[in-house]
């Protein structure tokens, strides 16, 4: 751990040598028509005891590296043209790193995409959007589908999108095939390796949400369906999900002196496979549901405490031996927000779990956010497991309690916004489920840190 202090120390001292170089964006003199911008960013990342099996029992220390081109150039006013660069990779990987592409993603292109806006046609008010291409979507609150913020990856899409926006209205619609990232092999992953990334008409997913703003109380409501359709192909094994989720979500922002809510819920429905490998062949009937909970009070005093309490639940499946899948099904959304970091940690997920948690934020200055957070978390079925990790009891008589969270993260803007300063910690005191279950990697509690300096331009 001391070894990434030490790289992010040297890199923000070189920053502060040279802070008007890190105002690039000020200084490029690009024309009207072309604006250039990106982020670099170093995470050194430290984790001991590690949760997941089949991993040998040494402390993981890697540093991820994440750089973002962004390159828009507008021919006229209601047309834009969009290219983003994507390099995410690593360094001091070891058998006891947990690698996928959510980590590493080398060298890729991750938006290029033509966008056209047009106010007041087809006889309706408002604004409407066309955007054709590959390209990030962020949707609604954020749990089905978003742009990753944490994690050292970020997903893509390539298809429509449509969007139509008025003062208190918007309406979005799309229909896209998911970016495939690759290379997917953890030889590759080690070494970096860069390949391109592909999207097939094998998997889809289309949505259609719709947003309607300040509601009685100030309050947001927010009504979508998701559709995801896939099958294999003979280099990508999937479950063959043909899913439907509808939802609803209800909230009001948080403001100082203010109570603020944040309530949703799913579910999905359709047929599945329970697993991606090529012998699982038997199609299930698929139901799943899910539920967020949030209350929360913004004090307006100094430093603008925040005090909030939440409440997660997402299916599990009560029998794996059945012909139904009743675990909830989370699509492409980020899960940082509700569950803690991501990348070589990810202790929890919305998969079969039980979470309420209590946080509390505060604002030393507008520049500075602090979290502390604390969730307990169970399993919703106990023969369904910890999914997104891989720990199962298959007979149930490893309980249910997979343990405490505590989740700590700061942020720190300088040199007017050019760079940012991070760190944060997770620990996981693990329950019963996660020290007796017959495959658990028993190797005491869990023990998350990170530190991380961020270069934006």
């Amino acid at each position: 751990m001391r070894a990434g202090i030490t790289i992010c120390a040297i890199f923000l001292g070189l920053i502060a040598r040279h802070h008007e170089s890190a105002c690039a964006a000020d200084t490029l003199n690009t024309p009207d028509w072309l604006s250039v911008s990106g982020i670099v960013r170093a995470r050194h990342q430290f984790l001991e005891n590690q949760f997941r099996p089949g991993f040998p029992d040494e402390p993981d220390h890697i540093l991820a590296l994440r750089s973002l081109l962004d390159v828009k150039i507008k021919p006229s006013q209601s047309l834009t043209l969009g290219f983003e660069m994507q390099d995410g990779r690593i360094i001091g990987a070891s058998d006891a790193t947990p690698l996928n592409t959510g980590v590493v993603n080398t060298f890729e292109l991750l938006r290029a995409y033509a966008s056209l806006e047009l106010d007041d046609v087809f006889d309706t008010a408002g604004s409407h959007r066309f955007t054709v291409g590959r390209m990030t979507l962020e949707l609604g609150r954020g749990r089905l589908i978003g742009r990753n913020g944490f994690r050292n990856t970020i997903n893509a899409f390539t298809g429509i999108h449509y969007t139509w926006t008025r003062p208190d209205t918007t309406l979005d619609a799309f229909w896209v095939l998911p970016v495939d990232r690759r290379p997917n092999t953890r030889a590759a992953l080690l070494e970096n390796e860069t390949a391109f990334d592909r999207e097939s008409f094998a998997q889809q997913l289309w949505a259609i949400h719709w947003e309607q703003r300040n509601q009685a109380w100030g309050l947001t409501t927010q009504l979508y369906v998701f559709g995801i359709h896939e099958r294999d192909e003979p280099d990508r094994q999937t479950r063959n999900r043909q899913l439907y989720t509808p939802g609803f979500a209800i909230f009001k922002s948080a403001a100082p002196d203010e109570w603020f809510v944040d309530l949703e819920m799913s579910l999905n429905f359709g047929k599945s496979n329970r697993t991606a490998a090529a012998t699982d062949t038997q199609r299930l009937e698929h139901f799943g549901f899910t539920a967020h909970a949030e209350v929360g009070y913004r004090f307006d005093v100094a430093w603008t405490p925040m005090l909030l309490a939440q409440f997660d639940f997402a299916s599990g499946d009560p029998d794996p031996t059945d012909n139904n899948n009743g675990q909830y099904d989370t699509l492409f959304g980020p899960k940082r927000g509700d569950f803690g970091h991501t990348d070589i940690y990810g202790a929890l997920a919305r998969e079969n779990i039980i979470a309420p948690a209590i946080a509390i934020h505060v604002w030393p200055t507008d520049k500075m956010h602090a979290r502390l957070r604390y969730q307990p978390a169970w399993l919703d079925e106990a023969r369904d497991g910890w999914p997104d990790i891989g720990v199962i009891d298959p007979t149930g008589q490893s309980g249910t309690f997979i343990g405490h969270q505590i989740e700590t993260r700061f942020t720190w803007d300088l040199f007017n916004d050019h760079v940012r300063l991070g760190a944060g910690s997770g620990f996981l005191i693990r329950g019963r489920f996660a020290r007796e279950a017959p495959n658990a990697n028993d190797t005491g509690d869990s023990v998350y840190f990170y530190s991380d300096v961020s270069l934006r331009f």
